[in-house]
């Protein structure tokens, strides 16, 4: 008769931890006779993490979206309902988080997202690719801009000015005078050719 109530509460224990959500997953393992080792290298967990998932010992888990997460992976694993498994943990997660007042807001709360830093780093990236393009342009401006000086300073060079009526005129009448002066006898020399002339006597 003693031990009818110790008996009782062990029945109620048990029946309460069957329908605990961690329990099917506790049982699906074992009914393939998997490991705790062996289920938690193909979910990329700790053997403790896993344990945990089983008791529903959320005290040792990080937030509940990776809890979902494990979760879910875990019932694929075992070939059972995600949704379903999923949704019976939220129910004990929401109690157990209830008693937790500082752990209360976490449950609706979400990984951070890292989106903000894709954007950074897009912006830092677009700004580079803008300052190494304005740089490129530039300096094709600036070349262009010299190439145009040395053109415009040939063009007005003196020695592709043609020759004037006037200088034209002296160098016919110097050949006439001294045919053995041809401009290329002249030419590259600064000295001015003087036609000779006749001394006229007085006497």
């Amino acid at each position: 008769m003693i031990n009818e109530p110790a008996e009782s509460q062990q029945e109620q224990g048990a029946e309460k931890n069957s329908q605990r959500p961690g329990y099917v997953l506790l049982n699906g393992r074992q009914s393939r006779e998997w490991s705790v080792e062996f289920v938690a290298e193909h979910l990329k967990l700790s053997p403790n993490q896993v344990q945990a998932l089983e008791n529903c010992d959320f005290s040792s888990l990080p937030e509940p979206p990776f809890i979902r997460g494990y979760v879910r992976n875990y019932a694929r694993l075992l070939q059972l309902d995600p949704d379903r498994l999923v949704a019976s943990f939220d129910e004990v997660m929401k109690e157990f988080w209830q008693d937790e007042p500082i752990l209360a807001g976490k449950f609706n709360s979400q990984p951070q997202s890292r989106k903000p830093v894709a954007v950074v780093g897009f912006c830092i990236f677009v700004m580079m690719l803008v300052g190494v393009s304005g740089y490129y342009w530039w300096n094709s401006q600036s070349l262009d801009s010299v190439k145009g000086s040395k053109e415009n300073v040939e063009l007005y060079d003196d020695s592709y000015l043609p020759e004037t009526e006037e200088e034209k005129s002296v160098g016919e009448s110097v050949r006439e005078t001294n045919p053995d002066v041809t401009p290329e006898n002249t030419a590259g020399s600064d000295v001015l050719l003087i036609p000779e002339t006749k001394e006229i006597s007085h006497y």
